[in-house]
C-alpha cells in the first residue's frame, strides 16, 4: 500500500497539468495513466494563443515551441467541394502572436514527464481496477498492464482526469454512495 496527497487517474492534458501543479506546490502525488506513451489522439492538437502562456507557466512551453508545426493563422472547413476560410485573430502578447498544433502524443508525453521531473509518481501503463470511498479519503486498487503485478494507492484526494467518455471505477464510486 502506498499513500499519496492525491491520486489522479488519467495523465493527459488535465491530469499531468494537475500533476504539476500539485508537484510543484509539495504535494506527493500518484498519477496512474493506462497507456503507455506515446500514444496517439486525434483530439486537442491545436493550441490557441491564449494558451500557449499556460504551457510556459508549467514549464514545458520552450519544448512545446520546438517541437509545435508554424504559427496558425487561418482556419479551414472542407465539406464535400465546399471549402470556407477564416482569418484567426491575433493575441495581443508578445512573445505569443498565433496558435501553434502539436500532436497530442508529443504534448501529452511533455507534460508527463514534467510531472515526472517535479517528483510525481507516474504509475504508467496501469490500470485503475477498483476505487474504494473511505475515511479519510480514497484507495485506488491498480494493475500493471500484460502482467498481475498490483498496488492499492491511498490518497485523501482523488482527481478523476480519465475523460467523460471512460466511466471506469470513479464513476461507480459515485453511484455507490
Amino acid at each position: 500500500m502506498t499513500d499519496y496527497d492525491a491520486i489522479i487517474i488519467g495523465g493527459g492534458v488535465g491530469g499531468a497539468t494537475a500533476a504539476i501543479l500539485l508537484a510543484r506546490a509539495g504535494w506527493s502525488v500518484a498519477l496512474v495513466e493506462k497507456h503507455a506513451f506515446p500514444r496517439r489522439k486525434v483530439c486537442g492538437e491545436c493550441i490557441a494563443a491564449n494558451n500557449l502562456p499556460l504551457l510556459d507557466a508549467l514549464g514545458v512551453g520552450e519544448a512545446f515551441a520546438e517541437l509545435a508545426g508554424p504559427p496558425l493563422r487561418r482556419v479551414g472547413l472542407y465539406a464535400g467541394d465546399r471549402r470556407l476560410f477564416a482569418d484567426l485573430p491575433r493575441f495581443d502578447d508578445s512573445r505569443h502572436v498565433w496558435g501553434k498544433a502539436l500532436g497530442r502524443e508529443h504534448l501529452d508525453t511533455l507534460l508527463l514527464r514534467r510531472a515526472a521531473g517535479l517528483g510525481a509518481s507516474i504509475w504508467q501503463p496501469w490500470t485503475v481496477m477498483d476505487v474504494s470511498r473511505d475515511e479519510p479519503g480514497y484507495g485506488c486498487y491498480i494493475e500493471a498492464a500484460g502482467s498481475r503485478e498490483a498496488q492499492v494507492l491511498k490518497a485523501p484526494i482523488l482527481i478523476s482526469a480519465n475523460g467523460s467518455w471512460e466511466p471506469g471505477p470513479v464513476a461507480e464510486v459515485r453511484h455507490r454512495r
